[in-house]
């Protein structure tokens, strides 16, 4: 066995080739019926038309899930070209048409391996009992402002989360760069892009918009040939 993390809330195994985590099931804050549907749809994903889902399944335990996924090697890329993020696009289309939420599409939860870019750490509930405190499962600042209020989160917060990674996966756009864009999307000119335009748009469009922004960088993100 491999190393073994230990938290509050869930154990952590690497085991062989698979990682597996146990969630308590008093600490998922979603309704039962909310995990149960969750949970069915993380077990069913069609993750052999969708190479960038990586297969993963839950099982009930007495009063424990157990999650299982395949332990994956990162691999260092130099340059991305326009075409690695299709897969991603593809498989981010289907969970819209599921009504599947991620909920926290980060460069953690995105990473790049010899079969390109997978999605990792399907969580069975979007709200969790951490540290004493209900959260919900997001990583700041990939959340719009009306989702903190509302304490809940919905499609938009994947599609903001896949904005943001498709910046950050050039180097020198920083933390300092995100937190500033953050502020664009929620209180000034991108406002009315967060309310009546950025929600709507499909994950083709979010790529385009992505690719548009890093204009501004000096060095782009991807190469058009």
């Amino acid at each position: 066995m491999g190393r073994r993390y230990i938290s509050i809330k869930r154990k952590i195994i690497e085991k062989n080739s698979f990682i597996y985590k146990n969630y308590r099931l008093d600490f998922l804050l979603d309704s039962n019926y909310e995990v149960e549907e969750r949970v069915n749809m993380i077990n069913n994903f069609n993750f052999n038309k969708y190479k960038a889902i990586t297969s993963t399944f839950f099982t009930y335990h007495d009063n424990s899930l157990e999650y299982m996924q395949p332990f994956l090697i990162k691999k260092e890329k130099p340059k991305f070209y326009k075409k690695d993020f299709f897969p991603l696009v593809k498989a981010l289309e289907y969970f819209r048409k599921i009504g599947f939420i991620h909920g926290d599409l980060n460069r953690k939860n995105i990473i790049y391996t010899k079969d390109g870019f997978k999605i990792i750490d399907f969580e069975p509930s979007l709200k969790q009992l951490k540290n004493g405190n209900s959260q919900l499962m997001v990583t700041l600042p990939y959340i719009f402002r009306k989702n903190l209020k509302q304490n809940c989160l919905d499609s938009c917060v994947d599609k903001l989360g896949f904005f943001y990674f498709i910046l950050r996966t050039n180097k020198k756009f920083n933390t300092n760069d995100i937190v500033s864009l953050s502020k664009d999307l929620n209180h000034s000119r991108f406002t009315k892009l967060d309310n009546n335009i950025f929600c709507k748009l499909n994950y083709d469009d979010i790529l385009e918009l992505a690719i548009e922004r890093n204009k501004y960088i000096k060095e782009p993100l991807t190469d058009y040939q």
